[in-house]
């Protein structure tokens, strides 16, 4: 988060909000990965579990030239894995089940009105780990039979990485309940572009589908 705060002070910034809006609902993570595609000592298998968030959001802030919005949002979601690598010569298999909390920083540069009512956001998310809660086994094993057993929460202070980069995406459609109030229902995605985990498999990302509802209010 340090890095985050540092990054955002280096740029000079005429900044002007127009709106700002409180906004939760539901999410569904699915861990993936495209090793297992490309390499076929590489076998994963993962099971989608559900989660929730809750966030607020800046709406249609004038960043000098660019109108842009901002999101500060809580998330929790879980999931299974059952990964191994390895060959004659040695391997690892990794199974668990995780579930993770996070604070993420998104800024969207891109912002789509269709219709006057639908609004279409675009942009990218930076996300700290706050804390997470794991727990299965790993195994490890070598070309001379010697193989070594662990139970993950016993072995590992920490499981999952510290800060997580991606995408993030949402559609919105407003609904006006007074001149300066709006509810807004809305999906939303998020597809990681960095490593989930600090421990094997690190390559392992996750993508997350939201469905959630929205106040929103002008400013000005």
């Amino acid at each position: 988060m340090k890095s985050v705060l540092f990054f955002l002070c280096l740029v000079p910034l005429s900044f002007s909000a127009q709106r700002v809006s409180a906004f939760g609902g539901m999410t569904r993570n699915i861990f993936f990965d495209h090793l297992s595609k490309k390499y076929g000592s590489y076998i994963s298998s993962y099971n989608d579990a559900t989660g929730f968030t809750a966030g607020l959001g800046i709406d249609s802030a004038l960043v000098d030239w660019l109108t842009m919005r901002f999101t500060f949002q809580f998330e929790q979601y879980s999931g299974h894995l059952d990964v191994s690598e390895g060959n004659k010569s040695g391997g690892t298999r990794t199974k668990a089940a995780v579930t993770k909390s996070i604070v993420s920083l998104g800024v969207f540069p891109i912002n789509i009105r269709i219709l006057n009512r639908i609004k279409v956001n675009l942009g990218f998310d930076i996300s700290v780990l706050a804390n997470d809660s794991f727990s299965g086994s790993e195994s490890n094993w070598n070309y001379t039979g010697k193989a070594t057993y662990y139970i993950l929460q016993e072995h590992y202070s920490k499981f999952s990485a510290p800060l997580f980069l991606g995408l993030r995406g949402r559609i919105r459609y407003d609904i006006f309940v007074s001149e300066k109030i709006c509810l807004t229902p809305h999906y939303g995605f998020y597809f990681g572009g960095s490593g989930g985990f600090w421990q094997f498999p690190e390559k392992t990302r996750s993508i997350r589908h939201m469905v959630g509802i929205g106040i929103k209010k002008r400013t000005k």
